[in-house]
């Protein structure tokens, strides 16, 4: 994992250099802060729930999560998740958000089985999202407020773009790939 600051986003290159724009003015803390027990509580249900990624097989209840590989923190708070190709195979629930500064998580490349999970909705402070391989996008993918980047590439939907990915906050979308349906006007609705 690299961190490139940039005058005004700081980028995160992934393991698989894929550039992640990490919302937060400040760089994400690199190991050796240590998390609140809440969320370490949360972050090993988490695990637990998304079928235990060998990537995270190391991560337990004697470590702090700032540590682990994949999990990033500013201050003594996780706010990146980086989960990418992580032959993830379970739905992502609800748990997720109750990390309540998780400002950019990245599920891309798995195998999560499902529509949107809308359980995101409750992730108040996401602003980054990568779910490319999945799909279709939400009528009312507008109700996470705070997101500025959305993946859905390398996904097969079909049909429209929903009017309200043009009324997010999102000032540029990525990699909307293979859309066979018709793509309108962003912002209208």
């Amino acid at each position: 994992m690299e961190i490139i600051p940039n005058v005004q986003t700081t980028f995160i290159i992934s393991p698989n250099a894929t550039l992640i724009p990490h919302p937060s003015p400040n760089l994400p803390t690199l190991p050796g802060n240590d998390p609140t027990a809440e969320e370490r509580t949360v972050l090993l249900k988490l695990k637990q729930q998304l079928g235990n990624p060998l990537s995270l097989q190391s991560c337990n209840s004697t470590s702090s999560p700032c540590d682990w590989p994949e999990i990033f923190c500013t201050g003594n708070s996780v706010t990146v998740i980086l989960l990418r190709s992580k032959t993830i195979t379970q739905k992502i629930p609800a748990t997720i958000c109750y990390l309540e500064n998780l400002t950019t998580l990245d599920l891309g490349d798995n195998f999560i089985p499902g529509e949107f999970p809308r359980e995101l909705y409750n992730c108040t402070k996401l602003q980054v999202l990568d779910l490319s391989s999945m799909g279709p996008i939400p009528d009312d993918i507008d109700r996470i407020s705070c997101l500025r980047f959305i993946d859905f590439g390398s996904n097969n939907f079909s049909g429209e773009i929903p009017p309200a990915i043009g009324r997010s906050a999102t000032p540029w979308l990525d990699h909307f790939v293979k859309l066979p349906g018709r793509v309108g006007r962003l912002g209208e609705g």
